[in-house]
Order: structure tokens, then sequence, then C-alpha cells
């Protein structure tokens, strides 16, 4: 009679251990890269940023033009959905005008032509039936061109200017580009013709005039009201460097001069004193008068005084005629300089770095 139980505990047990064994052990998880993976990309074209997301196909060995893409048909520029194109501010494509803003990117490809379209059709674009004409914003005919084997679609940017880029597809052997034009000088004379009367934004009207090159005399009338509102030895810099790039060095040498000796009267301009110094002198050869008081700061092994090395400021490239910026510590009062970022694409000319 004992037995019995014994006996039963024991099938229990077995069953258990069978049920255990024939029970699918949980599947490791194994990240896969993406057949079509996506991409972004972003330009700072003046003072507009454009941003592209799309999908990046590979050729794998197809044919892709007249293939996998056919000829006559619409075609999203990528994968699915179609490649979505931003424009923070208004711009030019090919003629049309374009507000800022998210369009879908999409093109009827043919041998010979493309006839490539914005769209702001508020749901996504995945195919041909999803596309309504209506809601195109700019059309415009581009030629492709041969270019070298691109095996993942592409999308790049080429032939930056403050005013224009060139966006380029690229996939397969063939290269189309899209010329885009952006409107920073309107944007600029917008902005300076809304200026608020602190001397700095006066000052960075003048230095974009200068840098330019688009208007001196309009330069100089900022750099007075710069001027007007506060004496800044920068100020005077600058409408030293105005006057140089219209051709009177004597009169651009004398209000360097005066730069100078405010900026050693206020005791904070001491790293770009080598520079200031070299304008004076050039200036003043070229107006047929060297400066003899022209000084630039060494100690006698040509370094840079301690003052000079013991500053950290880094000043972006300014202008021609050797003209830098000061940073926000090497003002009069240590506290007002331009608020103009180094990277700012109106003031990548003329390098003459500060080391």
């Amino acid at each position: 009679m004992r037995a019995a139980p014994l006996f039963f505990g024991l099938a229990v047990l077995i069953a258990g251990v069978s049920l255990s064994a024939s029970r699918p052990r949980a599947a490791a998880l194994v990240d896969l890269p993406r057949a079509v993976p996506t991409a972004k990309l972003s330009q700072q074209v003046g003072l507009t940023e454009i941003s592209v997301e799309y999908d990046c196909p590979a050729v794998k060995g197809r044919k892709i033009w007249g293939g996998v893409v056919p000829f006559g048909a619409i075609w999203t520029m990528g994968a699915n959905p179609a490649a979505r194109i931003k424009f923070s501010k208004d711009v030019t494509l090919g003629a049309q005008a374009v507000p800022a803003g998210t369009y879908w990117l999409l093109a009827l490809p043919t041998k010979t032509t493309w006839t490539v379209m914005l769209n702001k059709s508020a749901e996504p674009i995945a195919s041909e039936r999803d596309y309504k004409p209506e809601f195109d914003v700019a059309r415009m005919k581009v030629s492709p061109k041969a270019d070298a084997h691109q095996e993942r679609l592409m999308f790049s940017f080429s032939e930056l200017t403050d005013d224009h880029a060139s966006l380029n597809l690229e996939w397969e052997s063939l290269r189309v580009s899209l010329p885009i034009q952006v409107n920073t000088t309107q944007q600029m004379l917008s902005s300076i013709n809304g200026l608020d009367e602190t001397w700095r934004s006066f000052a960075n009207a003048a230095r974009y005039m200068l840098e330019t090159k688009r208007d001196y005399d309009a330069g100089l009338k900022y750099i007075d009201q710069a001027l007007a509102l506060r004496e800044d030895w920068y100020c005077l810099w600058v409408k030293g460097a105005l006057l140089a790039a219209k051709g009177d060095f004597g009169a651009a040498r004398d209000w360097a001069v005066k730069a100078r000796d405010l900026s050693e009267r206020v005791g904070n301009g001491a790293a770009l004193a080598p520079d200031l110094a070299k304008a004076i002198a050039e200036w003043g050869r070229k107006s047929g008068h060297p400066d003899a008081e022209a000084r630039v700061l060494k100690t006698s092994d040509g370094a840079p005084p301690p003052q000079a090395q013991a500053s950290n400021a880094e000043p972006p490239p300014f202008a021609p005629q050797v003209l830098k910026e000061p940073s926000s510590k090497e003002t009069s009062t240590g506290k007002d300089a331009p608020e103009v970022p180094a990277s700012d694409p109106p003031l990548r000319r003329a390098r003459l770095r500060h080391r």
C-alpha cells in the first residue's frame, strides 16, 4: 500500500521534467542592419538651414535607371516614404520661390531629363498613387550626369556660398543637382533696417558691409551710428578698415591710431595689438606716410608679451586690410562685443589667424 503514493509522486516528477524539456527556449534578440538605412543631412547656407531626410537603398547588382527606377513614373527619390526636405527660411528652387517649410521630394526621371517636384501633401507619399500634383509648390527640370559608382543612394551639398547651394543626388552611376538660392542679402538688409539702438548692432552691420564688399558707404554710415552711441576702440578700427577699403589709406591709418591709443588706454586690447599695429603700418605705407609710431608688441625674442599670451581670445577672421574682431573680453568695457559667432558664414573670408 505504501508503494502507490511513492510511485505516483515519481510519475509527476518525470512528467514535469518532460514538459520542461519540450518547452522552446526564448530566442535571443539580435540587432541586424537595416536593408535600407535612413540618413539625415543638414547644411547652413547663409542664414538658412536646409535639411534632408531620406532612405539609402543599395544597387546590389541591379539595373537602377530604367529598372528599379522606371523611366516616366513618379519616384520617391529613395525608398518609402519619399525623401523630405526642410527650409528654415524662404528659398528659390531653380526660378521658383519656395516658402520656408517641409516638403516631399519627388522626381519624374527619363533617359535625358528629370522633372523634380516639391510637394506639400499632409500625408506621406510612398508611391505614385499617393502623389497629388495639385500640392506641388515647385517643379524644375534638370539633366542627369554620369558619375562614379555610388552603391547606396546619397544626397550631398556642393557649390556652397552665402547665397547658393547645390543639392546633389548620387546613385549607381548617375548624379543630379538641384540649384537652391537663398536670400541672405535681403535677410541681412531687413535685419539691418530693424536695428535697435545699440552700438554693437550698428558695428555688426558695418562689419557685414565690409566683409561682403557690398556697400562701404553704408558701412561707414552704420559705424558712425555705432560711434555716436559709444566710442569703442573696435569701432574706430572698423571705420579705419572701411576707409582703407575705399582707398583712403591716410584717413584709415589715423582712425587705426585712435583705436590703438584707446585700446592701450583702457588696457584690454593687448591680444590684438600686434594686428592693429600691422594695420597701422600697412595703411601708413600705402598712404605714402609710414607711421613712425606703429609698434608691433613683441619681446626681444620675438614672442608676444605676457599679457597677450595670457589672453584666451581667439577672434574670428574679420575683413580685408588686416582687421579682426576682439572677443567679448577685449572691448572698452569688457562686456559689449559684437555678437557675431565665429562660424557665421559671412565672416569666413580673409583669414589672418591670430596665434
